[in-house]
């Protein structure tokens, strides 16, 4: 397979530029990936080329230069481009065949059956280029497209070369034509057929024996071929080899019928085949298949088609009788005045006339007297009944199709297939004029008019002659009222021919033919059906289509600016998914239900395409539908920019100035401050979304929400309040708190056993885990004894504690403490101060004696030091003055390496100071000379000293200078100067060197300008020789030449001339710029013998020289020194001197000294040396001094002779230390003495002493907590003694205490508390006894500590310590848990939702009610700015017109009165500037076809609405028309069917017994693409204002996904879904099959309805198209005999009534709807009891559920279900049909209300605040329902009316909970959902849970004030209400009383009228009766008087018609 040539593509892009290289096509096509170059490139699916049918899978780019030429011309025209190649591209000869696969072997006989079932393969060929094709049979096989092949044409088959169109393997029976007549292909065509060099001989004589014989071998060759249909040639052999082969029967034709036509059917089949060989299917081929059937569907060419056979029916044709054909042409043709049908004359009212007419007739003389212009055939009953029968069909296709199929049919062709007797002949109608039926009031006569269409010759039949007979039909042009007469005569002509006839009959039917432009749409326009992704995906390529976009999926509305969006009507969210699908460029279907907006988001995705600059086509097929988009546009002001062109022939005038009054339109201004608005809008909504979020969002790990955790709390209000914390609970996770409610329920449940208080049980706060006997038995084992030795030891703690005068003593701890007391009085020392008791002394001291230790042993520790190696006298020194010249910045000198003395180190580094500072100096020195040679002054830094050096040295190598070339910006001047005169120079230098090679220096003085110029113009021509002057100047010249003797040249003397010119033109610059040389160089130019090499040298130095001084500037005093110094070699030679000692070497090596030297710092490049670096080697050098006297004075007092840097350091260590610690002494003496007494000794002190004196004291001091008593001061200062008892009591008190310890320890271990020894002994012992004593009290105690245990383990431990705080007092203990762990969370979690935690009502209201208002300010700006863009694209109307222009075209055709352009034309001829104006085409789907060429008109979208009820076929011209396809309807609503189409089609069958009715149901559009694109859902439910109107629907239909609204009164009369039973209504059986008592009874409704509702509009929807017909009929005599409610009836209005059937009634909606069923027992049935018949008509059989889902969904406010059945009558065990059993349950829900509805019931996600608030509303008293509605959105709680006659809710309260954030965008939650509820009656408040969590009073208070004024406000309502019921009731009987008054006074008038009237005719008549017999007798040749007397009759008849007694028009023959 060979690739595409690749053209173009960026790199990087998928897009490419391709060229087919088998015919030169070039187009776009889809990489699979971004393109990079060097590589084959694989397209994104397989392309098949359309012109050469090539199938390509890649490109490249290698062959693309060899095409360079062919894409330039496509880049200048591509359209015109490969329409050349199309037109110029010739098929290659293909001898490929496909093997048809076998089915029946060769040897078998093939039945009859089998015979149907073999398969042909059929090609459709095309002799010499014709545009018919006709159908060959192939004996082999698949032939490809675009192969020459030669058949047998014509009646003596000679043998034609056409080209195979088509091939198709067909069974016989849907064979494009009968098996047994077709003709089969010759043979495949070679290059002698098709180019003949001689004529072709026929092929055989058809009329010898022998063709008879090969005919009859041919029969035999195609019935073994149908045998094996696989049999063909073997792979790679052409069909002439199989000829070869002697296979004759594939190269025969035969013919079995001859006639003078080919006798081949056109095909109508045109599949496109690829390359043969591949047996699998493409999707081409499919798409092919597709297309070729869509063709077949809208092409009827088939004999029950009434425009190709047409046959008179009793309702659906109605035949003209007078007048005759030609005149009634030209009456309705010419004229505007309607005709009128005839109508019979009532003998009672029309009296007169009737007398009359019965007088001549009494004469014998009939009188043709018609009052009416038409007479038709058939009884005047049944005309009646067939006229109002077209009436209204004729209608009803207006409505539901825009297309008017009311035709009076004049002239109709006989005609027949074949001329045999047998062939049966068929009527065809030919001219049709479109008519419409009028009827101005019930008694009135029906009118006929013409339509405002054309006059069409019947198409149908056109295409069927020309394609079949080769018959062109002429066309009909109405010029004149002979135009008529002239075209039959034509018509005559031609049918003459073939034996038929033509007859001039006029019949009235009802045709259709528009479809004929469908097919040729489809036929002409495949490349752009097959390319179009839809249609491929609904042929099966499912990669056709591409993924949904990924921000498609989960997109954030709000968060896209206003001003990026153009929506101009509501939208809710899911309305915007489809407006966002449309923008994002994706093709999908919106399902929309019945009441969710569809027709509003149309307008939307249609106001967001014209603001995206699109180009929109919207279809229809109903023109509501389009109408109903239409006004939307009309209201949001964007209909100008639409041009609605629903009907077939809309009338042209209008539709042009629709189009051009758009030139006149005025540009929009939109002010800069909506910009502001739209900022605000934005951010209000965030605002708004923020706090729902915040509020609802969970937060983690508690997956709870702050609305969740106020509901709770809410709901809590009431339980205790307890201050406790739980452990990190903002880390408790979901499944953890549930645990922790588990805990705690067991919790509370165990201190409710425990029946009092926690402390009243002995064992509170006990350790045990068990109550058992063993626990008991060990327990008195460790403890026995302990209650008795409690008590002794309780008695000898007493007596102790007195004789020390301890206090009382009470507890184990106490008796402790006493013991602790006389131990420590027992080893006190032998001194003590009694101011060691005073308080804080004894820590102070010890304290303090620490301190003094310390230091006391520092000091010895240094002084030891410093004797044991240095003279005591060196404890003299300073050593903070020393240390100063030793460490710091000297320390280095001591540091170094080595053990060298300090002295020798000292002395060093002292003299490499000394040396370095000279070496300084001596560089100052010359630094400074040489300053002052070149008078100049700057600091002494280092740079300064290399710029002065380079200075020198460039003074010094300078030869010369001069003082300008220091001017930086004068040497920018000179220098270009000087370099032009060196170039001058030595061009000088080069002509005299040439010059002189072969002259002498002497020429260069010769005068070479006069010279020349005689040799240029004198010394030429043939005899210039000759000149006197030539030999002369010949001769000077040789004399100056070194060629001696030679000859001179011309040649040579001219370029010898030259250069001497040119040479003196040189030296002639120097001249002329001498001055300027001079002046710049001074004495250095010499001309042109300067030395300019030493003058660039000089200046080049001079520039350095200057460019080193700061900002290039020199002074002149300087200047003047340097020029000096190149003027005196004096100077010079000191110049050089200084250099050298400024040598970089020097300065370098100096910088790096300086830079390592310790003691110098802060050195740099800029630095000074004179003031920053001399100074500081100055002072080091001193201080080298300084410290030497030092080292003198260490050396005498060292012990030993040699000092080191580390001896000095160490010794000013420790002399500093032994100073700072006697310091130390000094200052705490006097504290010392005054806290130690008479114990301290300075350092002499015995410091243990001390210490253990301070720490008994202090013992005492604590045991005694601060204050000891007198008598244990005493006792410890050897003041006092004690008892002599005292030291045995103590000893038995010990004992005792250590007895009872462990045993007390045993008892307290089995409790939590720690606090026994602190107890009363004697309670201790108490205690003891009674647990000893209460063991059962332990169980319950056990159960309390294990549930605490297990709450602690959780986190509660703060929860449980504050329950045993309160000591099992609190009764609610889970409720008080769940508040305060609650409360505890949302305080610390509302700082992560700080929109919540900021919440204010007042302040978030405003910010809703501004955003309510500027979002729907938005949609006003946003009409705005898509007007302001369109009309900004309009041509500018100041310009002049060019008159084929587009513009001058459109402003042509708007001035014509007459003659106007068709539509169709102007169309053509103004594609840009209408797609310019009107921007929005409307349309149905065979506008699209008859209206819009498709080359001209593509579309970026297309949207169908109502696509249900659109066949496949029909909108396949729309789609293949736009890029983008949105598909609008409901798959859950009707399809399209037959059973409608039946009453608008051609077919002529008519549907008379709805029990009969068993239609297929077919597939519409949107059927087809409801599964291959993108499905998107309108949810929200608008149009009904009762929710039960809608909630059936949304249960059985469509599964509760639809978001309803809630109705606030239910049970308010005429409101929702009514049933009405007709008990006593029967169903009458065939051929009536209507319920007449039903009928009636609707009658009844209708009266009340227009009494109690005259403002809502009805209509009433019968089951069946009978019943439909019985209810019309009963409400027309209802009509007839109440004419006082004939406005009501009005034709006309927007919501005019009606009467339909299910079938049509899709797209209408009224207020109310009556709805009969029909079906119901019949009489015999009732009386025998036997069960109703199960066969409900269209609802019995497939998709019945979809139109009655249609029918219950039509309403606004109320259903009245009208039925004379019951449920039970329904036997849903005899059938299956889902339509019935759906029937029987909405008549359960008619009768029961929400009851039977499963979504009514259910009531959501609990939501605790909502709970919480409804609770508290009825706290207040009131009634509350709560969850109120249908579907899955309810009202959180609505308030009924207090009063109990009253059944109606007050007002609906909505918390901000779950329905409320479930909202997906703020519009959704914030305006769209209140402003429902609100139209649905509902008084709505929001609480909002953030503010009432905070505010609960407030709040509260505030709900309350609210419902009381709704209660207030309904009253005042019903109150209002009340009155106009009684005022309109008292008004109905007024106006009854009138009518009846004036129907008596009417009815008298009239009879005494009549009465008069008869007895004058009477007389009248009488009188002239006698004198006319006797006048006419036996005279019938006095016509005279019979003409006068007719004249008199029609002239009274006439007058009595015009005189407006409608009722009475007269019609007798």
């Amino acid at each position: 397979m060979s690739d595409l040539v690749l053209l173009k593509c960026d790199i990087g892009s998928k897009a490419a530029t391709v060229l087919c290289p088998e015919c030169g096509r070039v187009s776009r096509q889809i990489l699979s990936a971004s393109y990079s170059p060097n590589r084959v490139a694989e397209l994104i699916r397989p392309h098949t080329c359309p012109i050469c049918e090539t199938v390509y899978r890649n490109c490249n780019a290698s062959q693309a230069g060899n095409w360079s030429a062919a894409f330039a011309r496509y880049n200048r025209n591509a359209d015109q481009y490969n329409q050349s190649v199309k037109d110029s591209y010739v098929p290659k000869p293909s001898t490929e065949v496909t093997p048809i696969a076998s089915s029946v072997a060769p040897s078998q006989p093939v039945t009859s059956a089998q015979a149907q079932t073999q398969q042909y393969w059929f090609c459709g060929v095309a002799i010499n280029q014709m545009s018919s094709t006709y159908s060959y049979l192939s004996d082999i096989g698949r032939i490809n497209i675009g192969t020459s092949v030669v058949v047998p044409f014509g009646t003596n088959n000679a043998p034609k070369v056409g080209v195979v169109k088509t091939c198709q393997l067909l069974v016989p029976r849907e064979a494009p034509y009968p098996l047994e007549k077709a003709k089969h292909i010759i043979r495949v065509a070679t290059e002698e057929d098709m180019h003949p060099s001689k004529p072709v001989p026929p092929l055989f004589d058809t009329s010898s024996q022998g063709y008879a014989t090969l005919a009859s071998a041919l029969k035999q060759v195609v019935e073994k071929k149908a045998e094996d249909p696989t049999e063909t040639t073997l792979p790679g052999r052409s069909i002439t080899d199989v000829q070869a082969d002697g296979e004759k029967e594939n190269t025969l034709a035969t013919e079995s019928t001859p006639s003078e036509t080919p006798g081949q059917s056109p095909s109508s089949i045109s599949i496109s085949a690829s390359v043969t060989g591949d047996t699998s299917v493409s999707p081409d081929e499919d798409l092919d298949r597709k297309i070729e059937r869509w063709k077949r569907e809208l092409l009827d060419t088939g004999k029950r088609n009434k425009m190709i056979n047409y046959r008179e029916t009793k309702r659906a044709t109605l035949r003209i009788l007078e007048p005759e054909a030609s005149e009634l042409f030209n009456k309705l043709a010419f004229s505007e005045k309607p005709l009128t049908f005839q109508k019979p004359i009532n003998k009672d009212t029309d009296l007169r006339t009737y007398s009359m007419i019965a007088l001549m007739e009494t004469l014998s003389y009939t009188l043709n007297v018609q009052v009416g212009d038409i007479k038709t055939a058939g009884t005047i009953i049944e005309r009646e009944k067939t006229l109002k029968n077209l009436r209204s069909k004729a209608k009803l296709a207006q409505e539901e199709q825009g297309t008017n199929i009311l035709y009076l049919c004049f002239g109709f062709i006989y005609w027949r297939e074949q001329e045999r007797e047998s062939s049966p002949w068929f009527k065809a109608p030919l001219l049709m004029m479109p008519v419409t039926l009028g009827l101005k009031s019930l008694n009135a006569p029906f009118t006929l008019s013409r339509y405002d269409d054309e006059i069409e010759v019947n198409p149908t039949l056109d295409y069927l002659f020309n394609t079949e007979y080769h018959i062109d039909l002429p066309t009909f042009d109405l010029k004149n009222r002979q135009s008529f007469d002239e075209y039959f005569s034509q018509i005559e002509e031609v049918v003459d021919k073939r034996g038929w006839k033509v007859v001039r009959e006029v019949s009235l039917g009802l045709l259709s033919f528009l479809k004929i432009s469908m097919y040729h749409d489809l036929n002409n326009n495949r490349e752009l059906m097959v390319n179009h992704p839809v249609l491929r995906a609904m042929a099966g390529d499912r990669h056709a289509i591409g993924d949904l976009p990924a921000q498609a999926e989960n997109f954030d509305f709000d968060g896209v600016k206003p001003n990026e969006w153009h929506e101009v009507v509501d939208s809710d969210s899911s309305q915007e998914e489809a407006i966002l699908l449309s923008k994002l460029g994706v093709s999908f279907v919106m399902q929309g239900p019945p009441g969710t907006g569809k027709s509003q988001t149309i307008t939307n995705i249609i106001a967001e395409a014209l603001a995206d600059g699109k180009k929109v086509l919207f279809v229809s097929e109903k023109a509501a539908a389009l109408q109903v988009v239409l006004k939307r546009l009309t209201e949001v002001g964007l209909d100008d920019f639409c041009l609605s062109l629903h009907n077939y022939k809309a009338n042209k005038k209008e539709i042009i100035d629709s189009i051009g009054v758009n030139l006149s339109l005025q540009d929009e201004y939109i002010d800069s401050s909506v910009l502001r608005e739209l900022t605000e809008l934005f951010h209000d909504r965030a605002f708004l979304n923020a706090y729902a979020g915040d509020l609802h969002k969970p937060i983690a790990p508690l997956d709870q929400s702050v609305y969740m955790v106020f509901g709770r709390i809410s709901k809590l209000e009431k339980a205790t309040v307890l201050e406790f914390s739980v452990d990190k609970h903002t880390e408790i996770t979901k499944e953890q708190y549930a645990s922790i409610l588990y805990c705690v329920s067991a919790f509370e449940k165990a201190l409710h056993n425990m029946d009092g208080k926690l402390s009243d049980n002995p064992w509170f706060g006990t350790k045990a885990i068990s109550s058992g006997q063993t626990y008991k038995m060990q327990l008195l084992h460790d403890t026995e004894g302990l209650s008795a030795s409690l008590r002794r030891i309780t008695e000898l703690s007493g007596k102790i504690s007195t004789q020390l005068g301890a206090g009382e003593v009470k507890s184990f701890s106490d008796t402790r403490r006493l013991l602790d007391i006389s131990s420590a009085i027992s080893s006190r020392p032998s001194y003590m101060s009694r101011t060691w008791f005073a308080p804080g002394t004894p820590a102070r001291g010890q304290k303090m004696l620490g301190e003094a230790r310390q230091h006391a042993d520092m000091l010895h520790q240094h002084m030891d030091i410093i004797l044991s190696a240095w003279d005591s006298s060196i404890l003299s020194i300073e050593p903070e003055r020393t240390r100063d010249h030793f460490y710091g910045d000297f320390s280095w000198i001591y540091n170094a390496e080595g053990n060298e003395p300090i002295e020798k180190r000292l002395s060093e580094q002292k003299e490499i100071a000394e040396d370095l500072k000279h070496r300084i100096e001596d560089i100052l020195t010359a630094y400074h000379e040489g300053l002052q040679v070149i008078s100049y002054n700057q600091p002494d830094t280092a740079d300064n000293i290399r710029m002065l050096r380079r200075v020198l040295s460039l003074i010094a190598e300078a030869p010369y200078m001069e003082e300008s070339w220091f001017d930086a910006r004068r040497n920018a001047e000179i220098v270009p100067l000087i370099e032009e005169a060196i170039q001058h120079s030595t061009a000088i230098s080069t002509l005299t060197e040439e010059v002189l090679k072969a002259w002498e220096p002497t020429a260069l003085e010769l005068d070479a300008d006069a010279m020349l110029a005689r040799f240029k113009t004198e010394y030429v021509g043939m005899f210039h020789t000759w000149k006197s002057g030539y030999k002369e100047d010949i001769k000077t010249l040789r004399l100056h030449s070194k060629a001696v003797g030679g000859k001179v040249d011309e040649s040579t003397v001219i370029e010898f001339l030259q250069r001497i010119k040119e040479l003196k033109a040189e030296k002639a610059w120097f001249e002329a710029n001498s001055d300027a040389l001079s002046a710049a160089m001074g004495n250095q130019y010499r001309g042109e013998t300067t030395e300019w090499h030493r003058v660039r040298e000089s200046m080049s130095k001079a520039l350095e020289i200057t460019e080193d001084f700061p900002y290039s500037s020199i002074s002149g005093e300087t200047i003047a020194a340097l020029l000096n110094v190149t003027g005196s070699l004096q100077l010079t030679g000191e110049v050089r001197r200084i250099t050298e000692v400024l040598a970089e070497e020097a300065m370098t090596q100096l910088e790096e000294e300086i830079k390592c030297c310790r003691y110098i710092s802060g050195y740099s490049s800029e630095s000074d040396i004179s003031l920053d670096i001399l100074p500081q080697i100055d002072s080091f050098i001193e201080n080298c001094g300084v410290q030497g006297q030092y080292v003198a004075e260490f050396k005498t007092a060292k012990k030993n002779s040699s000092l080191f840097y580390d001896d000095i350091t160490s010794l000013l260590s420790n002399v500093t230390a032994v100073k700072e610690e006697q310091t130390w002494f000094n200052n705490q003496r006097h504290e010392l003495s005054e806290l130690f007494a008479e114990a301290y000794k300075e350092g002499e002190s015995d410091w243990d002493a001390i210490s253990s004196g301070l720490s008994t004291a202090e013992s005492l001091t604590a045991l005694f907590e601060g204050t000891v008593p007198e008598t244990i001061i005493r006792i410890a200062c050897a003041q006092d003694a004690v008892d002599d008892s005292f030291e045995a009591n103590i000893a038995e008190l010990l004992k005792l205490v250590d007895e009872s310890e462990p045993k007390l320890s045993a008892f307290s271990a089995q409790f939590d508390a720690d606090d026994f020894d602190k107890r009363d002994l004697t309670a201790v012992a108490d205690h003891y006894d009674a647990c000893m004593d209460g063991f059962g009290e332990l169980n319950k105690w056990l159960d309390y500590a294990e549930t605490r245990e297990e709450c602690d383990k959780h986190g509660l431990a703060s929860f449980t310590a504050e329950i045993a705080n309160r000591d099992n007092t609190v009764s609610d203990v889970q409720a008080a848990f769940e508040r305060g762990f609650y409360i505890q969370w949302l305080n610390l979690q509302l700082d992560r939702v700080p929109s919540v935690q900021s919440f204010r009502r007042r302040i978030h209201e405003q910010r809703s009610e501004r955003f309510v208002k500027l979002d729907t300010k938005q949609y006003e700006i946003a009409r705005k700015r898509i007007r302001e863009r369109i009309i900004s694209t309009y041509p500018n109307l100041n310009r002049v017109a060019r008159a084929g222009s587009e513009l001058g075209i459109l402003r042509h055709e708007m001035e014509k009165k007459r003659r106007i352009m068709p539509l169709r034309k102007l169309f053509q001829s103004i594609p840009t500037l209408l797609f310019t104006l009107k921007p929005c085409l409307m349309m149905s789907p065979l506008s699209v076809a008859y209206f819009l060429d498709a080359d001209a008109y593509q579309f970026d979208m297309v949207i169908f609405d109502e696509a249900s009820q659109i066949f496949p076929q029909d909108a396949i011209g729309a789609i293949f028309r736009a890029k983008q396809v949105v598909i609008a309807g409901d798959t859950k609503q009707l399809p399209p069917t037959n059973f409608f189409a039946a009453s608008t089609s051609n077919s002529s069958e008519d549907y008379d017994d709805d029990e009969g009715y068993d239609d297929e149901v077919y597939d519409s559009i949107l059927e087809e693409t409801a599964n291959i694109l993108p499905n998107c859902t309108l949810l929200w439910h608008y149009r009904s204002k009762h929710e039960h109107l809608i909630a059936f629907s949304n249960q059985e239909i469509y599964k509760n996904e639809l978001v309803t609204f809630p109705s606030s009164n239910e049970s308010e009369p005429d409101t929702g879904v009514e049933f009405v039973y007709v008990e006593d209504g029967y169903y009458e059986p065939s051929p009536r099959n209507y319920n007449v008592l039903e009928a009636q009874r609707i009658v009844e409704l209708v009266k009340d309805h227009i009494e109690k509702h005259p403002n809502r509009s009805l209509g009433i929807i019968a089951f069946s198209e009978k019943q439909q017909q019985a209810i019309a009929l009963e409400i027309q005599r209802f009509r007839e005999k109440h004419s006082e409610y004939e406005a009501f009836f009005a034709e006309g209005k927007e919501d005019e009534f009606f009467v339909k059937n299910l079938e049509n009634v899709q797209g209408d909606e009224r207020d109310t709807i009556f709805f009969s069923v029909g079906y119901a027992k019949t009489k015999e049935q009732k009386a025998n009891g036997k069960p109703m018949s199960m066969r409900f008509g269209p609802l019995g059989v497939s998709g019945g559920e979809r139109r009655l889902n249609v029918a219950i969904t039509r309403a606004k406010i109320n259903v009245k279900l009208v039925s004379s059945i019951l449920p039970s009558d329904i036997d849903l065990s005899r059938t299956e049909s889902d339509g019935i059993r759906m029937l029987r349950s909405y008549i359960e829900f008619a009768m029961n209300g929400e009851a039977t509805l499963a979504a009514a019931h259910k009531n959501g996600r609990p939501d605790d605040f909502a709970d919480s608030i409804a609770q508290f509303i009825r706290d207040q008293g009131f009634e509350v329902q709560q969850y109120v509605g249908c579907s899955g959105y309810k009202i959180d709680i609505a308030v009924k009316h207090p009063s109990d006659l009253v059944e109606q809710f007050v007002a609906g309260i909505e918390c901000d909970g779950y329905s409320y954030v479930s909202a997906r965008t703020a519009r959704d939650r914030d305006r769209l959902r209140s402003s429902v509820l609100k139209n649905m009656g509902w008084n709505l408040y929001r609480v909002w849970s953030a503010e009432w969590y905070k505010n609960p009073e407030i709040e509260g208070q505030k709900l309350v004030a609210f419902l009381q004024r709704a209660i207030r406000a309904c009253d005042e309502k019903i109150k209002v209400r009340k009155s106009k019921r009684e005022r309109k009731k008292r008004l109905s009987v007024l106006r009854l009383k009138k009518l009846e008054q004036h129907e008596k006074l009417k009815n008298g008038a009239n009879n005494e009228n009549k009465r008069q009237k008869r007895q004058n005719l009477e007389l009248n008549v009488k009188k002239p009766r006698g004198n006319v017999r006797k006048r006419l007798n036996g005279k019938p040749q006095n016509a005279g008087l019979i003409r006068k007397l007719q004249k008199s009759v029609r002239k009274s008849a006439n007058k009595l018609r015009n005189s407006g007694a409608e009722s009475r028009s007269l019609s007798v023959s």
